[in-house]
């Protein structure tokens, strides 16, 4: 079995952190963490998918360390390539049930290192979710979530500040409500604005570390121009990270609708492309089945977010218990 040396470095370094000191050093949505003290059976399982990952193995052995939470699928805004507001990706309006949730956590809890709760929909809109969090996080979970700022209520911020969650991630796509609004479409800067004010305020309020406040900016062909003005918002705004993703959506098709969006300057593209496609990579082999999934707001399970209507379900949360459905 050939490997190359420097993955094996890697893991080997990994390894030591993991066994020795109980440490592991995690970067996720741009953001770099170190996570101490975690628990021994949540460290050898994590050892067990890393290397799995190192050698290659066809079937994954542990149980995911990390997972992608789909809590709603439904959305206050009607982004263009967003399958929650394309027809033919419409399904039926669903909010995760907290018990499911909660059952998953009792079941995968103690071998999870981290959770993003985010899927098609907009996860401030479910009325649980901060209970969610607060559950995951109980458990010594690391939890993100990701949204676009028009729930961030004085009241909500203050309720998800409480319930510990690491990071929330806020997508503003323009520095002029002119900008903002073609591709988030029904959306308010001004609103989104003063959503992460009143999350800012109420960390300082409550004199709490987290969450990391992320400004996300992803970068598209009507608004690259506005980089240096995004930058300088986010700093007024006193978000703590400012990053930046190049647009990309989780399919293809022959609508136009990425060729619409994507940044004119090559440096800021997501992905190569020729003749007008996008050129796939040969030797690119996803790996993530083998360390996570994707958790949909039907109580399905599915490999990875891109499968969101659940074509290839592994199972389904409500009706099994997780190591079947995973094992």
């Amino acid at each position: 079995m050939r490997l190359r040396f420097t993955k094996l470095a890697e893991y080997a370094k990994i390894a030591y952190l993991l066994a020795v000191k109980g440490e592991f050093p995690l970067t996720r949505e741009k953001i770099d963490y170190h996570i101490r003290g975690m628990p021994l059976k949540r460290r050898y399982n994590l050892f067990l998918s890393l290397l799995g990952d190192t050698l290659n193995l066809r079937r994954p052995v542990p149980f995911p360390p990390y997972f992608q939470v789909e809590v709603t699928n439904f959305c206050n805004l009607r982004c263009p390539a967003c399958p929650a507001a394309i027809k033919r990706y419409h399904r039926k309006p669903r909010c995760l049930k907290l018990d499911v949730f909660k059952k998953f956590i009792d079941q995968a809890g103690d071998y999870l290192v981290y959770l993003s709760m985010w899927g098609i929909g907009e996860p401030l809109m479910h009325p649980d979710f901060c209970s969610m969090v607060e559950y995951a996080h109980k458990k010594g979970v690391l939890v993100v979530t990701s949204t676009n700022g028009h729930y961030l209520t004085p009241e909500l911020s203050e309720r998800l500040v409480k319930s510990g969650i690491d990071t929330v991630v806020i997508s503003v796509d323009g520095a002029t409500q002119e900008i903002y609004e073609k591709y988030r479409v029904g959306g308010n800067l001004e609103q989104v604005k003063a959503g992460i004010r009143n999350l800012v305020a109420a960390k300082s309020r409550l004199k709490s570390k987290t969450p990391l406040v992320n400004m996300r900016f992803i970068v598209m062909s009507h608004n690259e121009n506005q980089l240096n003005d995004i930058k300088a918002l986010a700093a007024d705004l006193k978000a703590d990270v400012f990053s930046l993703r190049s647009f990309g959506p989780i399919f293809i098709d022959d609508s136009g609708i990425e060729h619409e969006f994507i940044p004119s300057e090559k440096r800021l593209r997501r992905y190569k492309y020729e003749n007008g496609k996008r050129v796939n990579r040969r030797d690119f082999v996803c790996r993530l089945g083998w360390s996570g999934g994707f958790f949909v707001a039907d109580s399905k399970i599915a490999l990875c977010e891109a499968d969101f209507m659940t074509r290839q379900a592994l199972g389904n949360l409500e009706l099994e218990d997780f190591k079947d459905i995973w094992f």
